[in-house]
């Protein structure tokens, strides 16, 4: 009995670890979709991250974005 038990308590928690992981998937592909579809919303979070801080460093690229 106690030996079922374990083996349903297994299948449970891996049944779990596959849904979970599938969520996880599904909420990656949205973001990526919603990404692609507006660029904008890649801008939006490199300005919400920023510090406030200009690299000491740019090389030939700027880091500034072009806002209208």
């Amino acid at each position: 009995m106690a030996a079922k038990n374990k083996l349903e308590q297994v299948k449970f928690e891996a049944q779990q670890a596959i849904e979970e992981a599938q969520g996880k998937a599904r909420a990656i592909q949205i973001e990526g979709d919603a990404l692609r579809s507006t660029p904008q919303i890649t801008e939006l979070r490199w300005i919400e991250k920023w510090n406030g801080q200009v690299p000491q460093y740019w090389g030939n690229a700027t880091p500034f974005i072009g806002i209208k």
